[in-house]
Parts: C-alpha cells; sequence; structure tokens
C-alpha cells in the first residue's frame, strides 16, 4: 500500500503522526500494569523512545515531558517526570554519539544514572524504606529496559519512517542487531509475564486468605454478640408472657417483676411496664436523677411503641446516649405483652452497651484486627479501634474505598503529609462490613492493616525482578555471542539460498555451507529437506492439476463434459469453422417428463436414470460428436466441420431411435423420450449465447408440438416466444393496475330453477392486449407463481360480493372460489381461508372451494387433512372437472368431498356419443351412493337438462341458463331469475 500517494501536504504527516505517538505514550501510561499497592509498571516510554529515534532529541524530551506528567497523577509526586525524561534525553544524546542498540544504552541509563537518582527521590526526599527503593529501583529498571527493547523491535521491523515521512528507502538492519533483539525479547518477555501472573496470584491468594482469615473471625462475633443479644430479649418475652390482664389492670406486683429483672442484669440502666396507651405502670427506678417520679410517664411519642402497636413484635430501638456523666450508647429491648390476642401494653428497658466492647476483647483471638459495631445511622455502637470513639460517625473514616467482593473492601486514609502511594498504603486497611442479622440491626466491621501483606508481596517482587535483572544480564552475554557467531554463518547460507525457488526449477546443483555449528547445519538440513518437498509438492499439484481441471470440466454424476467445457469447445469450434468456411450444429437435448420420474420416485432414481441416458446417447454418437450434460435433464451436442444439415437430422433421428427403448431401473420398465432443438453455425447465430437461444426456443417449441421430435431453428419461433414475454411482463402488474375483474356464473337447481350459487371466474382485460383468455394467463401464472396473490385477490372479492349480496336482502347461497394447486399447497392455507372469511364477515356455510382432481391426488395425508380442516369449519369443497383424470373413483371413499362436477366435456356428448352418457350415468350413481352433491357444467341444450334431470343431477351451470356475468349483471338476475329461465 502506497501511504503517500495523492497527500496534500507531506508536512502535515510528521505532525500527526507525532501527536498520535504522544497520545499512545498517554495511553500506555493510562492502562498500566498494576501488581499491587501502588506498584505499576507503565508503558509510555516506548513511544517517546520512538519520537527520539524519528524526529530527535529536542521533540523526544518534549513528548517525554507531556507523557511522564501523568504519572504525577499515578503515584502522586513530580519524581518520576524527572527520571523518566532523563532517560529520553540520555540515550537521545548517546544514540547521536554512538551506533550501539538501544538496548545497551538504556541499561547504561539505568545503572549509573537511574538508579542513584531513585535511590536520591525516594530514600532521601520521600522517606521511603529500603525495601520500597529496592523494589522501585529495580522495577523501574526492569520497566525501562522492556520500554527500550519493545522500542527497538517497532523500529527493527515496522516501516514508521515509510509511513511517516515517505521515505522510499528501508532503513537498514543488522543481522546481529536483530538475532540480539530477538534473543533478548525472548528472554525479557517471558520471565517478565511470569513475574506479572506470579504477581496476580500471590495477590489475589492474599485476598483470599484475608477474607477467609476476617470472615471466620466476623462469624464468631456475630453469633457471641447475637447470643448476648438474644439471652436479654428472652428475659424480656418470658416476663412478657407472665403478665396477666389482672396484673395490667392492678400493676402493684410488677414493679417487684422488674426489680427482680434489673438485677439479674446489670446491664439494664431502666426498666418500665407500660399499658397499651403507652403509659408507665411500672418503673425501675422510680425517680428519675432530678428525683421526679417516672411511673406514670407517657411514651407513645416513641417509634419503638408505633412499631410495637403495629406489629406486635419485639423491637430495638435507635442507639442513644444517656447522660450519666459519661457518654453510654444505649439501645431500648421493647417486648410487646399480647394477651387474649389484644396488644395490652409492653415491656421496655434500656440496655446500656458498654460491655460489648469488652465481651468482643475477651473472646477476640486474631491478632491485628479491629472489630467495631455501627448502628443504623453509621454511628459507633462498641469497638476495639483506638482512633474510634463511641458514637463516632464511622463514615468519615471511609476515604479512598475499593470494593473486592461482596461486603469485603480496602479503605486508603488520605495523609496530607505522605507524598508517596506506595507509603499511603502502610495505613491501608482490608474491612469486612455485614449486617449482625435479622434481630439486631447493627452493622458487624473488621479491619485488618495491610502493611504486613504489603511486606510480603514487596520481598517477593524483589526477587522476582532480580531474577529477572539477572536473566537480562546473561541473556545480554549470549545475544552478543550468538549474534557474532550466527552473522557469519548466515551470509554464507544466503548467498548458497538467493534465487532458489529459480534453481528449483532449473534443477540447479546446489553448494551447501558446511560449519560447525549444529543449529546451521540442522538449518541446511531443513533447506535441503524443504527443497526435496518442494519438488515432491511440485509434482503432486501438478498432478493435482490436471484431476481439478478434469473436475472442473466434467459432469460428477454422469463423467459427462459439462457446460465449462461446453463453452470452451464451442468457441474453439466457432473459430475453426469460420477459418475453414465450415458450419457448426449445435443440438438442445431436454428429457420429455423427467420431473414426473423425479418427483414420482425419487431423486437417486432421477439420477439413475440420467446416467443411463448420458451412456446410451454417448455410444450412439459418432467420433466427433461430443455430447455435454448442461444441469439437470439438459444435453447438449457439438457437431463441428459440417457442409449441410443432413448428418444434423441423422444423428437426431437417431438419438431419438435409441431413446425409444425402455429403462429398466430397480425392476421398473420406464418409457420416457427427449425433445431435440437444433441451431446452426453462422446461419442462426455467430456467439455461443445467440445460438445456444435459438436451440433452447427450438426445443421449447418441440415440446409444446408434442415432444419426442426435432426442430430446427426457424426466426418465426422467435416471435410466439417474444409475446409469451410479454404477457408475463404484463400479467405482473395486472393485479397492481386492477386488470383483472370478477364474473359470476350461476349455478341452478335442476328441481325449481332456482339460483342457489355463484362460480366466481376471473378475467383479465389489458389496455394493450384486450382481452385476455383464461386458458393463457392461468397456466402462466400458476408457472410463475403469480397465481397465489392473484388468487387470494379472486378469494377475497368473491367473498366480500357475496356479503355484499346478503346485505342488500337478497337469499343466501354459496359462492364457488376455484382454487390453484398453488395455492391449496402453501402451509398456512386453511388460516388465509379464515381471515378472509374474517374480514369480509361471510360465514364460512356460504363458501365452496373447488379443486382438481390433480391437485387431491398428489400428498394425499396433507390433502386429507386440509379437507378435514375445512369440514370442521362447515366450508364445502368441490371436485372440478371430474372424469378427466385417473385413479379418481379409487380416492371418492377417502376424501370427504361435498360436490363432483362433471366436466362439460362429458355434457357435451349427451345425445351424441353412448360413451360419455354412460360415464355421467355412472358418475351420478356412484355419487348419489356415496351421498355426494352433483353438478354438471356445460349445459347448453335443453336435451342435455332433460337427459341431467332424469338422472337426478342436482344442479347445473351452463348457458343454456346464464353465460358468465359481471356483478352488476349478476346482481339484476338474482332480483329476477326468470329472465333466463329455461322453462320460459
Amino acid at each position: 500500500m502506497n501511504f503517500c500517494k495523492n497527500v496534500p501536504n507531506i508536512n502535515l504527516r510528521p505532525a500527526v503522526a507525532f501527536s498520535l505517538l504522544v497520545l499512545l505514550g498517554l495511553a500506555g501510561n493510562y492502562f498500566s500494569v498494576k501488581f499491587f499497592f501502588g506498584v505499576n509498571l507503565i508503558f509510555g516510554s516506548i513511544a517517546v523512545l520512538v519520537i527520539i529515534q524519528l524526529y530527535g532529541v529536542f521533540w523526544g524530551t518534549l513528548a517525554s515531558i507531556i507523557v511522564s506528567s501523568y504519572t504525577f497523577i499515578l503515584w502522586q509526586h513530580p519524581y518520576t517526570i524527572i527520571l523518566f525524561t532523563f532517560e529520553a534525553l540520555v540515550i537521545g544524546i548517546l544514540k547521536k554519539k554512538t551506533s550501539k542498540n538501544i538496548v545497551v544504552l538504556d541499561a547504561v541509563y539505568w545503572i549509573f544514572i537511574g538508579i542513584p537518582l531513585i535511590w536520591l527521590f525516594y530514600k532521601k526526599i520521600l522517606g521511603l524504606n529500603s525495601t520500597q527503593v529496592q523494589l522501585i529501583m529495580m522495577k523501574d529498571t526492569v520497566n525501562g529496559i522492556f520500554n527500550v527493547m519493545v522500542c527497538n523491535l517497532a523500529l527493527n521491523w515496522l516501516p514508521l519512517r515509510k509511513w511517516i515521512f515517505c521515505s522510499k528507502k528501508p532503513v537498514p538492519i543488522r543481522l546481529k542487531e536483530i538475532i540480539f533483539n530477538l534473543v533478548f525479547a525472548c528472554v525479557l518477555v517471558p520471565s517478565l509475564c511470569i513475574t506479572i501472573v506470579n504477581s496476580y496470584t500471590k495477590y489475589n491468594n492474599m485476598i483470599k486468605e484475608v477474607r477467609s482469615e476476617i470472615s471466620s473471625e466476623y462469624s464468631k462475633i456475630s453469633s457471641l454478640i447475637n447470643t448476648w443479644y438474644q439471652l436479654r430479649f428472652k428475659a424480656l418475652s418470658e416476663l412478657s408472657g407472665q403478665i396477666t390482664l389482672f396484673d395490667i389492670k392492678s400493676p402493684a406486683g410488677l414493679q417487684s417483676d422488674i426489680e427482680m429483672l434489673k438485677r439479674s442484669y446489670a446491664d439494664f440502666q431502666a426498666i418500665y411496664i407500660a399499658d397499651s396507651e403507652g403509659t408507665a405502670i411500672a418503673f425501675y427506678p422510680e425517680a428519675n436523677e432530678r428525683g421526679e417520679p417516672t411511673i406514670g410517664l407517657n411514651f407513645s411519642d416513641r417509634d419503638y411503641y408505633k412499631d410495637l402497636k403495629k406489629t406486635l413484635k419485639p423491637v430495638i430501638s435507635t442507639v442513644f446516649v444517656e447522660n450519666d456523666g459519661a457518654s453510654s450508647p444505649t439501645a431500648a429491648l421493647n417486648v410487646p405483652i399480647i394477651i387474649e390476642s389484644q396488644f395490652q401494653g409492653y415491656i421496655s428497658a434500656a440496655l446500656s452497651l458498654m460491655d460489648i466492647s469488652n465481651l468482643i476483647r475477651l473472646n477476640s483471638e486474631a491478632e491485628n484486627i479491629s472489630i467495631t459495631i455501627i448502628d443504623t445511622n453509621s454511628k459507633v455502637v462498641a469497638t476495639t479501634h483506638e482512633d474510634l470513639s463511641y458514637m463516632e460517625d464511622f463514615a468519615t473514616h471511609m476515604e479512598s474505598v475499593k470494593h473486592l467482593g461482596d461486603s469485603f473492601y480496602y479503605r486508603l486514609t488520605s495523609l496530607k503529609n505522605e507524598l508517596s502511594l506506595m507509603g499511603k498504603w502502610e495505613n491501608a486497611f482490608f474491612i469486612l462490613e455485614k449486617n449482625m442479622g435479622d434481630a439486631i440491626p447493627w452493622k458487624l466491621i473488621i479491619e485488618q492493616p495491610i502493611l504486613g501483606h504489603q511486606i510480603k508481596l514487596q520481598k517477593y517482587s524483589i526477587q522476582s525482578f532480580a531474577i529477572i535483572l539477572l536473566l537480562m544480564g546473561l541473556s545480554f552475554l549470549f545475544a552478543v555471542l550468538v549474534s557474532r557467531l550466527l552473522s557469519n554463518s548466515f551470509s554464507k547460507l544466503a548467498q548458497v539460498t538467493t534465487h532458489l525457488p529459480s534453481k528449483l526449477v532449473k534443477n540447479e546443483k546446489i553448494n551447501w555451507p558446511n560449519g560447525r555449528i549444529i543449529e546451521i547445519c540442522l538449518l541446511v538440513n531443513n533447506f535441503k529437506t524443504t527443497l526435496y518437498t518442494l519438488k515432491k509438492m511440485y509434482e503432486k499439484i501438478h498432478a493435482a492439476n490436471i484431476k481439478l481441471e478434469h473436475v472442473a470440466e466434467h459432469d460428477p454424476l454422469t463423467g459427462l463434459s459439462n457446460r465449462t467445457l461446453f463453452k470452451k469447445n464451442l468457441y474453439s469450434a466457432l473459430d475453426n469453422a469460420f477459418n475453414q468456411k465450415k458450419m457448426v450444429g449445435i443440438m438442445f437435448l431436454d428429457l420429455d417428463r423427467f420431473k414426473y420420474v423425479n418427483d414420482t420416485m425419487g431423486h437417486a432414481f432421477g439420477d439413475r436414470m440420467l446416467t443411463l441416458t448420458a451412456k446410451r446417447l454417448s455410444v450412439c454418437l459418432k467420433e466427433n460428436v461430443t455430447l455435454y450434460r448442461q444441469g439437470g435433464d439438459e444435453f447438449t451436442l457439438i457437431i463441428p466441420g459440417l457442409s449441410d444439415t443432413k448428418e444434423l437430422e441423422e444423428i437426431a433421428k437417431k438419438i431419438l431411435e435409441v431413446m425409444q427403448n425402455p429403462f429398466i431401473i430397480n425392476g421398473y420398465k420406464f418409457h420416457i423420450t427427449c425433445s431435440i432443438g437444433i441451431t446452426v453455425f453462422p446461419t442462426d447465430g455467430s456467439n455461443l449465447q445467440t445460438l445456444l437461444r435459438n436451440a433452447d426456443t427450438a426445443m421449447y417449441k418441440v415440446k409444446e408440438s408434442g415432444k419426442n421430435n426435432y426442430l430446427f431453428y426457424d426466426c418465426t419461433m422467435n416471435s410466439s416466444y417474444y409475446e409469451r414475454y410479454k404477457l408475463e411482463n404484463l400479467l405482473y402488474n395486472a393485479l397492481e393496475k386492477n386488470e383483472f375483474h370478477i364474473y359470476y356464473q350461476p349455478k341452478i337447481n335442476t328441481k325449481n330453477h332456482e339460483i342457489v350459487g355463484v362460480e366466481a371466474l376471473l378475467r383479465w382485460t389489458n389496455p394493450e392486449l384486450g382481452s385476455v383468455s383464461p386458458s393463457k394467463f392461468i397456466p402462466l401464472a400458476e408457472e410463475t407463481g403469480l397465481i397465489i396473490p392473484i388468487g387470494d385477490w379472486v378469494f377475497y372479492n368473491a367473498c366480500m360480493q357475496n356479503k355484499i349480496w346478503q346485505a342488500s336482502g337478497y337469499k343466501p347461497m354459496r359462492v364457488s372460489v376455484n382454487i390453484s394447486a398453488l395455492q391449496f399447497r402453501q402451509s398456512d392455507f386453511t388460516e388465509k381461508v379464515v381471515q378472509i372469511l374474517n374480514k369480509t364477515g361471510l360465514k364460512p356455510e356460504w363458501l365452496e372451494l373447488e379443486i382438481t382432481e390433480s391437485t387431491l391426488m398428489k400428498k394425499t395425508g396433507y390433502t386429507l387433512a386440509i379437507l378435514d380442516r375445512l369440514k370442521a369449519m362447515n366450508i364445502k369443497t368441490s371436485l372440478d372437472d371430474f372424469g378427466i383424470g385417473f385413479s379418481s373413483l379409487s380416492y371418492l371413499k377417502k376424501f370427504k368431498i361435498d360436490t363432483l362436477k362433471i366436466d362439460s366435456s362429458f355434457v357435451n356428448g349427451i345425445g351424441n356419443c353412448i360413451n360419455d352418457e354412460a360415464i355421467i350415468k355412472a358418475i351420478i350413481f356412484i355419487a348419489k351412493n356415496l351421498e355426494i352433491n352433483v353438478i354438471a357444467e356445460g349445459v347448453e341444450t335443453k336435451a342435455q337438462l332433460a337427459f341431467l334431470k332424469d338422472l337426478d343431477c342436482e344442479e347445473i351451470q351452463g348457458y343454456l341458463f346464464s353465460k358468465p356475468l359481471a356483478a352488476e349483471e349478476m346482481e339484476i338476475l338474482i332480483k329476477n331469475p326468470d329472465i333466463n329461465n329455461t322453462e320460459h
């Protein structure tokens, strides 16, 4: 890809690239790899070092200041900015003066400048301990060298100069440097990745251990406090259960009960019993600190009283402070007095919470853990934390909180005098904060300092980074040694393998170099093996190409040449014929009724017939005639070098003759013929497309003429196909342009000559063609699939018209709608019937669906299911054109048909053909015995009517009574049915 093509301003590209590199640098620092507790690896200097190499020291230093500025946000001090800016500046200056690898230059920087600066900044200025300073020294050194290595790989392997400066000359790279970079990277990258993964694992394991330890302490303390709490609530509940209605009304004895309870539980500061109105009827002490009597005080304004009276369940109040000389957190325990299922009062005890802290201290065994209990307002109820006091707001201590899971998080306290993030972590805590249960509405908070865990992880990281630095030193020496050893051997090998493919093709002898290095020897052997393999592969590919060419040009079923080879050979034959002034014959063969065989016997059977046909035709053809399979049941022949057309006739007759013999497949005997269309070059066309199209046209003309024949193409044939094409195009738009209309032919009862129904008949009037016969456009609509939307339109409008006549007050009658096979086979056919009836409002009993014999005979299981559904909906069905199909009588007893329509071809034979009359009698006789109604269509004479009436044919339809009429004319006939009555 040419990045510099059509660039309007060539100076804009470096500026844009510089900005993108700076943004990448900022992103490298932002998306840092976080180890733990303020220890991060950053990668922003990768982009900075690339800028140094491409743009120079000044722009690299400027970029470093911008990119490193983010570290102030990350670590909250400016010293990292100085470290990484110095790195960019030193490497830029050294690179100008020496050709050394920048990885080596960066290692020199960190050893002699970076590490001393870290000791100065972090030890002397920030005051970090020795462990933390050692960790930062090793971490930043590894981080810096890794970034330089990535920068070096990017500069060596990516065409950055070409992209940015449109440089056409690639920057040459020494093999020694490539080997050094790769060897160094193969050591540094895996070791750093392993360290990162292990550190994450250590950190996560530490989190799990801390959480497990704190959770265990939570379970123990929570259970202890709940037991302590339940004992006091139980004592109050027992006293509540002993109080009777008599005691409430005469409370003299209740005073001694609460005094006894006070003696049992010293942490009850005050206890009183109140009636249902919240007035104290017994109180201990009997007077408050001011000497005022306590009995008779009313506490109905207290929230716990309202909750007791509403819920009738024990309630604990919010924590408050009793001013008894010292702040004492207190909670009121309240138990209702229920007598005869009625609230009669309650017992309340002011419980001092001072002893909870001592209880926690005595029972907590974990070291370095502080435990705090807070109420619903986040006020401290009890604590072992030295920095917290009773009723202090615990939320003020929650700074820099990060959640580590369900109710588990850590807190990082903000210290204004602490500049280092790592130092701030020394004062951080792991915290588990969970509710104590449903009974006590308090939270239990357990804290553990992070410092001990921080030190362990820091020491582990120091060891890990020390190992990486050691591996880096060893890999450096190894890389230098390997790069020197391999560069000479590789240069020799490069000379030998130059133009290796051409040497392979020319089969030249190659003098492979000898060496003492095993790897070089292996590489030479690999090249030898590769060369040998390539030879074998070349031979196989050549053979495979021949095979693929055969597969691509031959039909896999019959083995005949396919249409690809047909086109190729025909082009060649036409060129030869043109040069030799000869003719070329093209035959287009299509098997007659093959689709019927395929549909009835299955595709496997059809494939077998195609294979036998191909063999039979191939045998009867001359050597210069090639048979091709176009696809499906279509075959083509090319007959080159003709002087006249006699040979074409002989070949066509021979093909028709051999096709007369029956095919015997799996014991079945089949007779199948073919139709042949013939065109001749150059008479019938000068190119492949024209000749093939004209042969196809001639073949279809044979199909129309009765099949099993051949015809030469004649230009007059195109006219009929043009008419059909034109008719098809006009038919596509006829429905949209409202060119269809429906005529209705009445059905007459032969006994009283009343109209008992009408048949809806589709008519098409086109502005260009005029009135088009249904015999022309109906088959075309079925072939193109347009019969489905057209049939739906007829269905809807016929039902709507019948509903309009009924709404006008005319006597209800059935409307018959012809249903095509395609409509009937639609999966949603019955749903469409229901939808149309619902839309038009026509009741099902006034609808009759007419289907043909051929529709009925296919997929009998499906047909039976559809007829059953229609029968269940009370919709009548009629079998149209009965008697002209096959196998009809054997199926009549299976299908629930309401009416048989005797085809007009039999009615026309009444009085002229004894056989037709016999068939009519047989149909009526069978229908009567099967209780099926009979209607005869095409009745045109009174003699025909009399014959049918004598046979007790219920209904007739035909021109004797009325031709098909438009809806308006049909309505007039419905009003005056005697207009065309045959009796008059």
